[in-house]
C-alpha cells in the first residue's frame, strides 16, 4: 500500500477502540471492575456490532435506573426503544436467565436456615427490579429444605395485600412445614408499615392452625434487609 493510499483510508470509528479496551479490562480484571454503563454498552456490542451504543446503553439505564431492571423489563416494552431489537432483547433475557440459574443452587441450599444469605441473594434477584412490591413465598419440608417458591404481584408502589387464605391453601397443597415470606419495598424504605406487622401476625396464627410455623417476614429495601418478627436488621455472613 502507498503513502497515499494509507492517508485515504478511512480511520476506524472511535467506538472501534472503546469496546477493545473494555473487552481487555474485562479479560484483565473481571467484569466486577465495570461501570453498570459499561456492562450494558459490552452486552450490547453482541446484538449490534456496527455502532456506538453507548449513548443506547446510557439511555436504557436513564429510563430503567439499573441494569438489573433493564434485563429484567417485559419484551414488548423493551422493543418500544429505538434502536432495541429482538436481538438485543434475546440477550438481555440470556443475561437474565443466567444470572438466576447462577442463583439457584444456592436457593436450594437456603433451607440451612443458618444460610441467610442464600435467601437474600434470591430475593434480590426476584423482587429488588420490580417498581411495585410484591410477595416472594417459600415453602419448605420438615427438614427445611425448599419444595418451592413462587411470587404474588398484587401489590402497588406502596402497599401489598398478604393473601392469607391463599397462602394457607398452597401450604396444604404442598404439604408445607416451615414457610418464610419476603416482600420488597421499590421506595428503599425498609421498616415495615403497621398493616405488615398486624398481617403477618395474623397469618402466622392463621398457619398455626394448620401446622405450618412461620419463620419469618422480611423486608428488603435500598439492600436492607428487616425482619418484622424479630424487629431488626438481618446480618448477612
Amino acid at each position: 500500500m502507498t503513502e497515499k493510499e494509507k492517508l485515504d483510508k478511512p480511520l476506524p470509528p472511535d467506538y472501534i477502540g472503546h469496546r477493545k479496551r473494555i473487552k481487555e479490562r474485562i479479560l484483565d480484571k473481571g467484569a466486577t471492575s465495570l461501570t453498570e454503563t459499561d456492562l450494558l454498552e459490552a452486552i450490547l456490542t453482541y446484538s449490534i456490532p456496527r455502532k456506538d451504543v453507548k449513548p443506547l446503553a446510557k439511555s436504557l439505564l436513564r429510563r430503567y435506573s439499573t441494569l438489573r431492571r433493564v434485563l429484567a423489563a417485559e419484551p414488548i416494552e423493551l422493543m418500544e426503544i429505538k434502536g432495541i431489537k429482538e436481538s438485543s432483547v434475546a440477550l438481555f433475557k440470556l443475561v437474565e436467565g443466567m444470572c438466576y440459574q447462577m442463583l439457584l443452587p444456592l436457593n436450594k441450599k437456603l433451607v440451612y436456615l443458618d444460610d441467610w444469605s442464600s435467601i437474600f441473594n434470591f430475593a434480590r434477584m426476584k423482587l429488588s427490579h420490580l417498581e411495585e412490591e410484591a410477595l416472594l413465598c417459600l415453602f419448605l419440608t420438615p427438614a427445611k429444605t425448599l419444595i418451592r417458591h413462587e411470587i404474588f404481584n398484587n401489590g402497588t408502589v406502596d402497599s401489598i395485600n398478604i393473601p392469607a387464605n391463599k397462602i394457607i391453601s398452597r401450604c396444604v397443597s404442598l404439604k408445607a412445614s416451615f414457610f418464610i415470606l419476603v416482600h420488597n419495598h421499590p421506595s428503599g424504605n425498609f421498616y415495615p408499615s403497621k398493616e405488615d406487622i398486624i398481617s403477618s401476625r395474623t397469618l402466622k396464627e392463621k398457619l398455626s392452625t394448620i401446622g405450618v410455623d412461620f419463620l419469618d417476614h422480611f423486608i428488603i429495601g435500598n439492600n436492607n434487609i428487616y425482619s418484622i418478627f424479630n424487629q431488626s436488621f438481618v446480618k448477612e455472613d
